[in-house]
């Protein structure tokens, strides 16, 4: 399968969500690195944020969420699973600056996606 990965329970935001508001009221992201996504909001242009969790992630933990359509929205935010999906959502959001989360750091981390996954998008 290759696309948005998404949890079981549709999160769903309705419009663009204002800085500091990343979440809907009757969900909670306790983990959701709420000040690094309103820096990424801050930053110009369109984002990709591929987010890695470990293999024993708790899924009642996640923090994957998007508008309803992520082709106009300033970020979409998709779950890292494996270089040839990666690749594929750069390919479908293309023009967009990609950034490689590690949601399982404390606190979470974020770099640039690597160079070779960004030019393998370009084939």
């Amino acid at each position: 399968f290759i696309g948005i990965a998404a949890p079981l329970a549709a999160r769903v935001v309705d419009g663009p969500p204002e800085p500091g508001k990343w979440y809907v009221g009757e969900f909670d992201y306790p983990r959701a690195p709420r000040k690094m996504l309103d820096r990424f909001e801050a930053m110009p242009g369109k984002l990709l944020l591929l987010v890695h969790y470990s293999e024993n992630h708790d899924p009642n933990d996640d923090w994957i969420f998007n508008d309803r359509n992520p082709a106009t929205s300033k970020m979409v935010i998709a779950r890292d699973v494996g270089e040839q999906s990666d690749v594929a959502l750069l390919r479908r959001f293309p023009g967009r600056q990609c950034w490689a989360i590690d949601a399982e750091s404390v606190p979470p981390r974020a770099k640039p996606c690597d160079i070779g996954l960004i030019t393998a998008a370009k084939k």
